[in-house]
């Protein structure tokens, strides 16, 4: 297994240097998004006058799922992610909330409850200086049991439980393996 910590983020935490911000991400995914839902925590700088935004532009890593190597809208908002507990027989999960959710995160959103499908998301952390691809990324995470009002998105977001899947992930059939219906 990969280590998800890169060098930079191990200084920074180490020594916190005081001019170095840190942009704090969420990608937000769903098969009946036409694009993915991306915010930043961070007041961040016009983007654009009609409509009015706010965000960052921010690099993907080379080998994201979507839009690999661009540089892409995160939408400025405020969210807070809750730690996991440590129970023991207990999934971890964690609290997100969103607060003055970007239209087109509360819309993709709301959509997405009457569509089948999980809401994978993924966490990524940039730095201020070196906006040229993420230097964390959690990826892994589904949405699930999301609340979504005018103002805030709410939902617990869990790492997928491999215990729940097939292994060798192969589904055996009459249609693939003849051989199996004699």
């Amino acid at each position: 297994m990969t280590d998800a910590w890169s060098d930079a983020i191990r200084e920074a935490y180490a020594s916190a240097p005081p001019a170095v911000t840190i942009f704090y991400t969420l990608e937000f995914w769903h098969s009946s998004f036409d694009v993915p839902a991306r915010v930043v925590r961070d007041h961040g700088v016009l983007i654009t006058e009609d409509p009015v935004v706010f965000g960052r532009m921010l690099t993907m890593e080379g080998s994201a799922p979507r839009n690999a190597g661009e540089s892409v809208l995160f939408v400025a908002t405020q969210f807070t992610a809750e730690a996991p507990g440590s129970e023991e027989n207990v999934a971890p999960e964690i609290t997100l909330s969103i607060d003055g959710v970007p239209g087109n995160l509360g819309i993709a959103l709301r959509n997405s409850t009457t569509e089948p499908g999980e809401i994978e998301v993924i966490y990524r952390e940039y730095f201020a200086d070196d906006p040229s691809g993420p230097h964390f990324i959690q990826s892994g995470l589904t949405l699930k049991r999301t609340t979504v009002t005018m103002l805030r998105v709410s939902g617990k977001a869990q790492f997928s439980d491999p215990t729940s899947k097939s292994f060798p992930g192969t589904t055996y059939d009459s249609d693939e393996y003849p051989s199996l219906s004699q």
